[in-house]
């Protein structure tokens, strides 16, 4: 036997006919003893191996160890798996999955001084807010460095739309960190994203805390879709640099989006705010800039409009009817598309339209800080990367360059 301390005839060798074992897997260590040890030859095992007693003291039934421990790791895999978050809950990484706010959020919420914000989807829920709203990088972003988040399901029958309007399958709310709870000001749909940062700003304010620069950029430009009070207007332009620059500085102003018209004019669509800036003054301020060549309206309301400000002005800056089609110009966000670090960066409209004038001016620190800090790495890392192979994303929709961006592997861990 060589080492073997024990002889032979004490060690019980297991019977080749196997008993039937139960599908399921209760690992209790407890049952786990020191076995007495034999030659591999007679029992199966190898020196010093343990086994299981099966709650019986005949050996003859003894379960290796290692079946045990494999037994367990296969109980830990569908736990995992049955942990696993819901598409329902989003992109959000949730601090806590409970079911409800626990004693840990709470000491959490009061060490931090932070809100809490509290997601409870149901199971089968909507899986389009969770894509469309709880997926926005930037949402993601506040919620996961300016709340404690816990993530709760709750399983229901399928319920047909009529008797529930789909949002209603996830509630939002939020809580002091001292337990009260933060009355919501309902501005609209929380199906819209205008409704959910405005929620979240909400609920930062009501906590005495300082809004982040890049959650303010973004109520600003969603807050107009709350109230249908975002408008489009048609300017042509002697040069698509300079007029993007200098409509970057009107407040009001969401968006600008530079292109040719079929007489291969400059023309630049801009988005404005109505409760801000109305289309009288925009076309006034471009006349005073000095960027302004035509007015293209769509519209009696603005043809009149434009009539009325261009009155002592050259007869040369014109006022016509646009029926036509507007093709993208290559060079719009110039300043943007050259330079070497930010055009790889995904951006909402209105932070494009405004880092854009600050590159253009040289501002760079001041542009830095109108990104989030997620934007800012993801535009420090882009300065280290062949830069041949990284995606232009100037005047792509931010969710879906961040998406791209991240099926490239260049977002990595940020």
């Amino acid at each position: 036997m060589g080492n073997c301390p024990v002889a032979t005839s004490q060690i019980a060798v297991p019977k080749r006919r196997r008993r039937r074992r139960s599908s399921k897997v209760d690992v209790n260590f407890s049952n786990v003893t020191k076995g007495t040890t034999s030659s591999s030859e007679d029992t199966g095992m190898g020196q010093g191996c343990s086994s299981v007693q099966n709650g019986s003291n005949d050996s003859s039934t003894a379960v290796p160890v290692r079946v045990v421990y494999h037994r367990y790791l296969s109980a830990c895999e569908k736990l995992e798996l049955s942990l696993q978050k819901p598409e329902e809950l989003g992109s959000i990484t949730y601090k806590y999955k409970t079911e409800t706010i626990e004693d840990d959020a709470w000491d959490d919420a009061r060490s931090l001084q932070k809100p809490i914000m509290h997601v409870l989807a149901e199971i089968p829920g909507d899986t389009e807010f969770a894509k469309t709203i709880l997926s926005h990088p930037l949402i993601v972003e506040a919620a996961e460095s300016h709340f404690v988040t816990v993530g709760s399901v709750v399983e229901r029958p399928v319920r047909k739309h009529l008797e529930m309007g789909p949002t209603e399958y996830t509630r939002i709310k939020f809580y002091h960190h001292n337990g009260s709870p933060i009355p919501i000001s309902d501005t609209g749909d929380l199906s819209r994203i205008g409704e959910m940062v405005h929620r979240m700003m909400n609920a930062i304010n009501a906590s005495a805390c300082q809004p982040p620069k890049f959650l303010t950029l973004l109520e600003e430009e969603t807050s107009c879709s709350l109230e249908n009070e975002c408008s489009n207007a048609i300017l042509g332009v002697y040069t698509l640099v300079s007029a993007e620059v200098e409509l970057a500085t009107l407040d009001g102003i969401l968006q600008t989006r530079a292109g040719h018209i079929e007489d291969h004019q400059n023309v630049v669509t801009v988005t404005y705010d109505r409760r801000r800036i109305s289309f009288s003054s925009l076309v006034r301020r471009a006349l005073e800039s000095g960027i302004l060549k035509a007015v293209l309206y769509r519209n009696t309301e603005e043809r009149i409009a434009a009539q009325m400000e261009i009155q002592g002005h050259p007869s040369y800056i014109r006022v016509a009817k646009f029926d036509g089609s507007i093709v993208p110009a290559v060079d719009s966000k110039l300043a943007l598309r050259r330079s070497m670090s930010f055009r790889f960066v995904p951006m909402t409209s209105l932070q494009a339209m405004k880092v854009n004038r600050l590159v253009h001016l040289g501002a760079v620190h001041e542009a830095v800080r109108l990104l989030s800090p997620r934007q800012g790495k993801i535009m420090m890392k882009m300065m280290k990367t062949d830069q041949s192979k990284c995606p232009d994303v100037v005047d792509s929709h931010i969710v879906d360059s961040w998406e791209v961006l991240s099926k490239l592997g260049y977002l990595g861990s940020s």
